[in-house]
């Protein structure tokens, strides 16, 4: 005759035996006359079938096993199971994920982050900033920029431009201002320009100020050299036309 209950699901062949066997998650230190002789497992442990000790068989790692378990049970998605004997599973950590079966959780690829407890897949992983096993972006430093989601390592900044914390797009240096430096990160990086050149916006190295022109401290273009005077190349100021002399409108040398 078969017996069957519902705390552990014993199988229990009694008729005409004396020694039977527990079932899967049971155990008997002794002969087994009836379900009364059979104990549930230990936690962190599993029991076979027939098995005769509460600690039959430790649980793996990447397993778990509650008490009464006849096999371990795989680890769940968004759970690890780092260590062997292990009653109940561990909540993946930010920045990492877990699938099914994890013992040691998986970090987010360099250029993603997760900020979620349980991430079961890279999927929960996402673009920024980020080095490896972020749980949350990082701001671009100063002086670097960060144009594309998914970034690992931020970029410099370009000369001719500034690049504030958490810059995706350099700013270019104001018109009549120059910047030679890389990794400047702020305006203050971008110094007037040279007299006698002119610095367009953007400009990482003055330019001469052309013939008949003038070009004073911080022009951001020439000036046309006016009707009187003359200009030659790198004027700061025009130079007055001597009375013998023809100076139109834009002269870069006597006449």
């Amino acid at each position: 005759m078969i017996f069957q209950t519902a705390t552990t699901l014993a199988l229990l062949c009694t008729l005409g035996a004396t020694d039977i066997l527990c079932p899967p998650g049971t155990f008997s230190e002794g002969e087994a006359l009836s379900e009364d002789d059979c104990h549930l497992c230990y936690p962190g442990y599993y029991c076979p079938e027939g098995s005769r000790s509460g600690a039959e068989s430790l649980c793996p790692t990447g397993y778990f096993c509650p008490v009464g378990s006849g096999d371990p049970m795989s680890c769940p998605a968004g759970y690890y199971c780092p260590y062997s004997g292990m009653e109940e599973p561990q909540l993946c950590n930010t920045g990492h994920y877990c699938p099914e079966g994890t013992d040691v959780p998986t970090p987010c690829p360099a250029g993603t982050y997760s900020m979620t407890n349980g991430a079961p897949t890279v999927d929960d992983c996402f673009p920024c900033y980020c080095p490896e096993g972020t749980s949350e972006p990082i701001w671009c430093p100063a002086g670097y920029y960060c144009p594309n989601s998914g970034m690992e390592e931020p970029q410099l900044c370009s000369t001719g431009h500034y690049c504030p914390q958490g810059t995706d797009v350099p700013t270019p240096c104001p018109a009549g201002t120059y910047s030679m430096t890389n990794g400047a990160p702020t305006v203050d990086d971008c110094f007037p320009c040279y007299s006698g050149c002119y610095c367009l916006e953007g400009t990482s190295e003055p330019i001469w100020c052309p013939a008949g022109y003038y070009c004073p401290q911080g022009a951001s273009s020439p000036t046309i050299c006016p009707e009187g005077y003359y200009c030659s190349k790198g004027s700061t100021v025009p130079e007055k036309c001597p009375e013998v002399a023809i100076c139109p409108e834009g002269s870069a040398e006597l006449m």
